[in-house]
């Protein structure tokens, strides 16, 4: 089977896309965000009390901020950390 130049490059976009999904996928930010929400939500029924919940949200809050202070002076200063 040959491929013409469009089917091509619809495997391109299509390849980068999957490539930008994985990446998204891979990121500590969203992963931090997803596990603060579980134990937020699910704080109770793990024997955790409302103090101890509020400490893990604030600590992946602080960590979020952070890193996307980090990230936005990355991408201002060319990539460089």
């Amino acid at each position: 089977m040959k491929l013409g130049l469009g089917d091509k490059w619809e495997l391109l976009k299509l390849y980068r896309r999957r490539k930008q999904v994985f990446a998204k996928l891979s990121s500590r930010k969203l992963w931090a965000a997803v596990i603060s929400a579980a134990i937020v939500a699910l704080g109770s029924q793990l024997g955790l009390d409302d103090v101890t919940t509020a400490k893990i949200a604030a600590i992946a809050v602080g960590y979020m901020v952070s890193q996307s202070y980090v990230d936005g002076a990355s991408a201002k200063n060319g990539g460089s950390k």
